[in-house]
């Protein structure tokens, strides 16, 4: 178990030596130097676009190795959600020191068991990158016991030319013990609005149990940008007019409709109804302004470990309980506008093959179930939800078609 690591001494004394090498003093500052934290000698692999991208290959599952002091361990024990001093050793190279924190709600496992992680490699240093990259995600999966909702929820939304994460599987150790099988995500920042948006300079919040109301606006939670909450109060003050065509009309001065039914119809289609606009107040999903589209609200995933559940017993429009889906179903152009990209998702999830894609996935994580002993549930619990997940993927149009026709 990993509590045993607290009575071996090594992993502090390890640790305490890269951060104290890990960087070459001598070199000026501001400069690149071939260190073990610089990226610019990393290959450019044929076909991949960015040096980050190594990482989120198909065909192989990363594998970390986080390094952490006695004392960072039993900080984590103590405040999980508090940033620490560690390391990190990946394809034999050490990048440290960087940030170290635990993650997750009801997902939250401790540092002890299976802790969900955040790796933020220019929290201590600036100027430290990982593959171009400032963070990373690493999730216990423990609210997914089929262990592969997030590679293939985020895959769709890409494959669907939405902003999404790029998503992996990953092995994860601790001081050399390993823990277990992680979904690999990258962070919602500055890097990742880069990838998908000409502009990335607008504010991006986390919907975070807020819905658009007054009362809720000062609750969206700002992860990048400015905070300037105009558009999020022009919805607000949208959908406190009467008439639904009259709120629709005005909120399209601050919201992207079209967008928005895009990004709704790909939810019901992988069964996000852990987010806006099932959970009540809304819940895992973020909104950016998108400059280059008027300055107007976009709608970008988040916490997709509870999808491809319930494909039976929902209705995909009387059960929303956000505002805005309200608003939207009230009005034809905009119902019709989800049906229609309802329809051309469960198209695109037959043109991705994403039942083939399953099994792969499937056979590919599978000996890593196995050796994952520190997960939340057994593996008969694994082999049921990834066979309920299959029957979801090969019968969602079925399971739609009342509102698809």
């Amino acid at each position: 178990m990993i509590a045993l690591l607290l009575a071996c001494t090594s992993g502090g004394a390890v640790l305490d030596a890269v951060i104290d090498t890990g960087k070459d003093e001598s070199a000026p500052p501001d400069t690149d130097s071939a260190t073990p934290t610089d990226d610019t000698d990393v290959e450019q692999i044929p076909g991949v676009g960015h040096p980050s991208d190594i990482l989120f290959l198909d065909d192989e599952l990363p594998s970390f190795d986080v390094l952490l002091s006695d004392e960072a361990f039993n900080s984590l024990i103590a405040s999980p959600y508090e940033w620490v001093e560690g390391g990190v050793i990946f394809q034999g190279e050490t990048y440290a020191p960087i940030g170290i924190r635990c993650k997750g709600e009801n997902s939250f496992m401790p540092i002890t068991e299976k802790c969900s992680l955040k790796l933020s490699f220019d929290r201590i240093d600036e100027q430290l990158r990982f593959y171009k990259l400032e963070g990373i995600t690493l999730n216990n999966m423990n609210n997914d016991a089929s262990m592969m909702h997030e590679r293939l929820a985020y895959r769709h939304f890409r494959e669907a030319g939405l902003p999404a994460y790029r998503s992996n599987h990953a092995l994860v150790s601790i001081n050399g013990e390993h823990v277990g099988l992680y979904a690999l995500l990258e962070d919602a920042n500055k890097d990742f609005l880069k990838r998908w948006y000409d502009t990335p300079d607008g504010p991006m919040y986390e919907v975070w149990d807020v819905d658009f109301y007054d009362h809720y606006i000062s609750s969206f939670q700002l992860e990048v940008g400015d905070d300037d909450r105009t558009q999020l109060q022009g919805v607000a003050d949208a959908m406190e007019l009467d008439d639904a065509d009259d709120a629709y009309a005005a909120a399209a001065e601050h919201l992207d409709w079209d967008q928005f039914a895009d990004w709704w119809a790909a939810e019901i289609t992988v069964g996000q109804y852990d987010s806006y606009p099932y959970a009540n107040p809304g819940d895992d999903c973020h909104v950016f302004v998108n400059q280059d589209n008027g300055s107007r609200l976009e709608w970008i995933p988040h916490g997709m470990d509870e999808t491809y559940y319930y494909p039976e017993g929902v209705n995909v429009f009387s059960a929303a309980n956000g505002i805005v889906a309200k608003t939207c179903i009230q009005v034809d152009e905009c119902k019709d506008k989800v049906v229609e990209r309802l329809n051309w998702h469960l198209d695109l999830a037959d043109e991705i093959e994403t039942a083939d894609y399953f099994d792969y996935v499937e056979d590919q994580v599978n000996p890593h179930v196995k050796d994952d002993d520190n997960k939340p549930y057994s593996n008969d619990y694994v082999w049921y939800y990834q066979d309920l997940m299959r029957d979801f993927i090969t019968g969602r149009r079925n399971d739609l078609s009342r509102w698809t026709d």
